[in-house]
């Protein structure tokens, strides 16, 4: 049933939809093995429905006493996943909502009386559920899906003992971009790309975007009579233009094209899942506690900081990286564990932890993900929207830290590269988030939600520019280096001061030790200058002296070295306005 917010009118401009169609088994298995479904199905019909009435009790009195209903059984598929007998309609539900959620972003452009315009927004089916032309959908469902993979939950290479499938049984985004692939191909989208900012991995949709490859999964094989290992083939496309010549399944022959490198169409539109879609996502990554490194993997162990489009610290030439930071931090090499080169592009950020690090988390969407998403340019983005990043969210283990301000500002900077390359078009889909301390409409995860849901919603016909971000970049930079200047000049200040006090203190311990010995000094001296020897100095002296800075040539560097940061800001904003 809805929420009871929901039975509130929706703000202007926003339309609520309360249910929608499950989804199709057609569309779940373009990203999940048949034999994954089979078996979640039979674990949730495993969990008989719950009772709904009082059971009577036979008692030793003439009347018959009551007791209170049972729970209905579960299932865990997983130390972290529970299952009840709804759970797979639910998941499917949740799917299913996504799915809806890219038809209404699309039925106007299936105009049957009038030839397709990709750009033009011009005509609306009867039977579309809403009545307008809408840009984006948010869609608020549970259970989550990033960290399901074609067959649920996805191996930790760091922490096999900690692979779970997190909660997650379909994989909402996946299924989404897949079927929007599939069934709007022939009316312009060609090209889709995943963002992720929950602050756990998504393993899952990752290893549905790698799936989209023709590859070789290997299991071991454990029985009391054999041990061994089986390999076979593993291929879910979303687009599928691979013959078996060029996926290195079929015969050798003449014309045979390099799986890395498959052929563009006649018209040199994208024909392949590798020039067709698009992953990226930051999270948190790294050990849970830097005290005690036995405490394990911040979950799920994956994530480390990486690019596809790399090898041996090699870019491919043939992709732009205008904009892109691929020298500093970011110019990281793909997992070891990951066969990622041949596939889609996929970005990973760790941000280390655990302690917050919200700037680190911005720098990671501004130098990399948003100029590489821009330079994609997708027919159609999806967010996977998770809010466990916040710094009151409790599953986060203290890892990364931002909050409900950062959230808005992803999303601001998200909807102006949805307008740039591809009509504002957006799916978001809510991942984690689980802090309701302080009420549905209070919490930290309700004010996370609301921010990113009411820049969705208001008008915005700003694009995202490449050179204005550079700018942005530039004055923040600047920014920082004033900040470190202010710090190290008031460091210099106290160490002054700290010198000063310790001068004085000397000085004055030195002139008493001067009265007490006055003879034996006047004594060495006349004696060292009959020799013709050179004074020395007493030993807390030539302490005193070694090391001395000046402080005030010093405050004067810092004071220079401001100056010209500030007046590179203000150069930077006069060419901005």
């Amino acid at each position: 049933s809805p929420s009871p917010s929901l039975s509130v009118p929706p703000p202007k401009g926003v339309a609520w939809l309360t249910t929608a169609p499950s989804a199709r088994l057609a569309d779940v298995l373009k990203v999940h093995e048949w034999s994954y479904l089979l078996s979640l199905k039979a674990a949730c019909d495993g969990c008989a429905p719950g009772a709904t009435s009082m059971v009577p009790v036979p008692s030793s009195a003439s009347s018959a006493s009551t007791v209170p209903p049972q729970p209905p059984p579960l299932a865990s598929l997983d130390q972290d996943t529970t299952l009840c007998h709804e759970s797979f309609d639910a998941a499917l539900a949740a799917a299913g909502a996504v799915c809806t959620a890219v038809d209404q972003l699309f039925t106007f452009l299936v105009n049957r009386n009038s030839p397709y315009d990709v750009s033009s927004n011009s005509a609306i089916p009867s039977n579309s559920a809403i009545s307008t032309p809408i840009s984006n959908v948010f869609c608020a469902v549970r259970p989550p899906g990033h960290h399901a993979g074609p067959t649920g939950a996805v191996a930790s290479a760091v922490d096999p003992a900690g692979s779970s499938a997190g909660f997650c049984l379909l994989n909402n985004a996946a299924i989404g971009a897949a079927y929007a692939l599939d069934v709007y191909r022939h009316f312009g989208i060609r090209k889709v790309a995943i963002v992720d900012f929950d602050v756990h991995h998504g393993n899952g949709t990752q290893a549905c975007v790698l799936n989209t490859t023709p590859g070789t999964k290997t299991v071991e094989i454990n029985t009391p009579f054999s041990k061994g290992q089986l390999s076979f083939p593993t291929f879910k496309p979303w687009v599928g233009e691979w013959s078996l010549a060029s996926s290195g399944l079929g015969v050798e022959g003449e014309g045979k094209v390099s799986p890395s490198h498959p052929p563009l169409a006649s018209s040199g539109m994208p024909t392949s899942d590798r020039e067709c879609v698009f992953f990226a996502s930051v999270q948190g990554y790294g050990k849970r506690s830097t005290v005690n490194p036995q405490g394990g993997w911040f979950y799920p162990g994956s994530g480390a900081t990486g690019d596809s489009l790399r090898s041996d610290g090699q870019v491919e030439v043939s992709v732009d990286l205008t904009g892109e930071e691929t020298e500093n931090e970011w110019a990281g090499i793909p997992e070891d564990s990951l066969e990622l080169q041949g596939g889609p592009r996929i970005i990973n950020v760790g941000v280390p932890g655990p302690g917050a690090k919200p700037r680190y988390w911005r720098r990671a969407w501004q130098d990399k993900i948003l100029p590489a998403l821009y330079a994609f340019s997708p027919d159609l983005l999806f967010i996977s929207a998770g809010f466990d990043a916040h710094r009151k969210e409790d599953m986060n283990h203290r890892f990364v830290g931002v909050n409900e301000n950062d959230y808005e500002w992803l999303t601001q900077q998200l909807v102006e590269v949805a307008n740039a390359t591809c009509n504002g078009r957006i799916v978001s889909i809510l991942e984690g988030g689980y802090n309701l301390t302080g009420g549905a409409a209070a919490s930290s995860f309700a004010r996370s939600v609301a921010a990113h849901v009411r820049v969705l919603a208001e008008p915005n016909m700003a694009k995202y520019d490449p050179k204005e971000i550079e700018q942005e970049r530039e004055f923040e930079r600047n920014a920082e280096k004033l900040l470190k200047l202010k710090k190290q000049q008031k460091m210099a200040i106290k160490l002054e001061k700290a010198a000063a006090a310790a001068a004085a203190a000397a000085k004055d311990q030195g002139e008493g030790e001067g009265k007490n010995d006055k003879d034996v000094e006047k004594v060495k001296v006349a004696g060292e200058e009959d020799l013709g020897a050179t004074p020395r100095e007493s030993k807390r002296r030539r302490r005193a002296a070694t090391g001395t800075v000046d402080y005030a040539a010093l405050n004067a560097q810092l004071d220079a070295e401001a100056a010209a940061v500030a007046e590179a800001n203000n150069a930077a904003t006069t060419t901005e306005l």
